[in-house]
């Protein structure tokens, strides 16, 4: 693929939505009567989606410091 520092940029942003997607499971887990295997489930969802997005993060970055876009 053809990363620029942009796109770089764009998947860091997407990785900070862990931070969200944290608020609202907290919220859900308090307004909610919530069992532990439903908890158990978003989490490790949660935990599946985030390594592909920061293994999709790091390869945009490892393509750009190989490609000497950035240093």
């Amino acid at each position: 693929m053809n990363y620029n520092r942009f796109d770089l940029e764009q998947h860091i942003l997407k990785c900070w939505n862990i931070t969200d997607d944290i608020d609202v499971l907290y919220r859900a887990v308090c307004d909610t009567e919530m069992d532990t295997d439903k908890i158990v489930n978003i989490l490790l969802g949660m935990k599946q989606l985030y390594d592909f997005k920061f293994d999709i993060l790091f390869n945009c970055f490892e393509e750009l410091v190989k490609e000497k876009k950035i240093t």
